[in-house]
């Protein structure tokens, strides 16, 4: 891949979905961890290694603003936060099959 069509992907995601290459590897650790299980906030901040807890927060702020995920309370206790997908999700993988 050349650097210009790195960067023009980075453009493109910023423009229709507000996130960029970093949310981006975020949201593929999180796909990744729902074949196994559930995914919390919880677990997210202490699973993801790749950034520090704050800046992993910052980036699934991103996500959760661009509504690729939303975020459900657990139905026993309202302090468990579990990512889903969320209304445009599909709409992504969409546009990144397409690159």
């Amino acid at each position: 891949m050349k650097l210009e069509d790195f960067i023009m992907i980075n453009t493109q995601l910023k423009a229709k979905f507000g996130i960029g290459l970093d949310e981006l590897h975020l949201l593929s650790f999180i796909v990744n961890e729902w074949k196994d299980k559930v995914v919390t906030i919880t677990l997210l901040l202490d699973k993801y290694s790749d950034a520090s807890p704050a800046t992993t927060h910052k980036r699934l702020d991103g996500l959760l603003s661009s509504k690729v995920l939303t975020k459900t309370l657990d139905a026993h206790d309202a302090r468990i936060k579990i990512l889903q997908q969320g209304k445009n999700f599909n709409e992504l993988v969409k546009f990144l099959k397409g690159i």
